[in-house]
Parts: C-alpha cells; sequence; structure tokens
C-alpha cells in the first residue's frame, strides 16, 4: 500500500470506529482503531514528513483515549491524549500554520483538562483555547474549533472556587457555542453543548 492509500484506509477506519461506538462491543471499536492507527503508522514509515498523516495519527489517538476514558472505572486516556500532542506538534513542526494540526492539539488539550481536577487541569483546558485561537486564525469560520474552545471554557468554569468567575466563563463559553452555531445552525454538536452551558448557568 501506498502513502495515500495508507491515508484512506486510515481515515476510512476512523470513521467507522465512530460509527461503531454506540452500537458495537468495545473489543471491536478498539480493533477498528487500532487498524486505523497502523494504516496510517505504515503510511508515516513512508513518508515521515506527512503533515495529513500525523494530524489523523493524531485524532485517531484522541478516539482511543476516549474510549478508555468511557469504558474503564478508571480513565486512562491520558497516554493516548499526551501521543495525540506529539503527533499534532509534529504537523505543525511542518506546517506552522496548519489549522487541523491547532484543532488537534487543543482537542487533545481539553481532553487531559477534562482528566485532572486539580490546576494541571486549568492549565491544560487554558493551553486548548490558545491552540485553537491558532486554529481560528487561519480558518475563522472552522465550527469544531469553536466546539472545542467553549468546551475548555466550560471546564475552566467547572474549575473555579470563585461564583463569579465561574459564571463568566460560563458565559463565554455560551458565548463562543452562540458563533459556532451562526456559522452552522444545525450543527448538532453545538446545540447539545449549549443546552449544557444553559443548564449550568441556571440557578
Amino acid at each position: 500500500e501506498n502513502v495515500h492509500a495508507c491515508e484512506i484506509k486510515g481515515d476510512a477506519l476512523l470513521r467507522l470506529g465512530e460509527l461503531q461506538t454506540n452500537s458495537s462491543k468495545t473489543e471491536e471499536v478498539e480493533e477498528t482503531y487500532r487498524q486505523a492507527l497502523d494504516a496510517v503508522n505504515r503510511a508515516l514509515e513512508q513518508a515521515n514528513k506527512n503533515v495529513y498523516s500525523y494530524i489523523l495519527k493524531g485524532h485517531i489517538l484522541i478516539k482511543q483515549g476516549e474510549l478508555q476514558d468511557n469504558t474503564a472505572r478508571i480513565k486512562n486516556g491520558e497516554e493516548k491524549y499526551r501521543l495525540a500532542l506529539e503527533a499534532a506538534s509534529r504537523a505543525l513542526e511542518l506546517a506552522s500554520e496548519n489549522a487541523y494540526a491547532f484543532l488537534i492539539k487543543g482537542y487533545a488539550f481539553l481532553r487531559l483538562g477534562e482528566l485532572f481536577q486539580t490546576l494541571e487541569a486549568e492549565i491544560f483546558c487554558r493551553q486548548a483555547v490558545e491552540a485553537v485561537k491558532r486554529a481560528l486564525d487561519v480558518r475563522p469560520e472552522f465550527v469544531y474549533a469553536y466546539l472545542i474552545k467553549g468546551g475548555a471554557l466550560l471546564r475552566l468554569g467547572e474549575l473555579q472556587t470563585s461564583e463569579s468567575r465561574r459564571k463568566e466563563l460560563y458565559q463565554q463559553a455560551l458565548e463562543t457555542i452562540n458563533q459556532a452555531l451562526i456559522i452552522d445552525p444545525n450543527s448538532r454538536a453545538a446545540i447539545t453543548e449549549k443546552q449544557n452551558i444553559i443548564y449550568k448557568i441556571a440557578p
């Protein structure tokens, strides 16, 4: 298989894994993601400066981490999220203004921020916000970047001990998700996130 074929296979398996998540056994989804990662790694063995392969690798690793977090009693996706950060960072070394690489970086930071309850979680969430801001600098209408930014601001709010600061961050999260909905009023993810934030804001 050449590089392009490996990337197509990796992307198709990633999408299959996402579709399987709610309807298949965990072991089947794990195997699908494993095969996706193997395909992308084969692409990188042939062309280790391929930006898209690193971005795809980061996305698959995050999905593997999410699967581990959702199926284990103790969340253990941290290693996958850190590996995703490495993949995104490598992509940015090769293409310093790639919006998708910044998105994967922000996505991984957000997931790390959700794993912890300490100052470390706050640091990760702030890094997520900064990463997706860079993505939005490159692509101002990048809906997924607004979703991650909104999620990170929401998580930052949850971590605050000050009620006024918590509400301020919740409001910023809501404004961010509203921006996503201006771009794509039918985004199910944005609609769901908005409802979640409104629930948090409500007394």
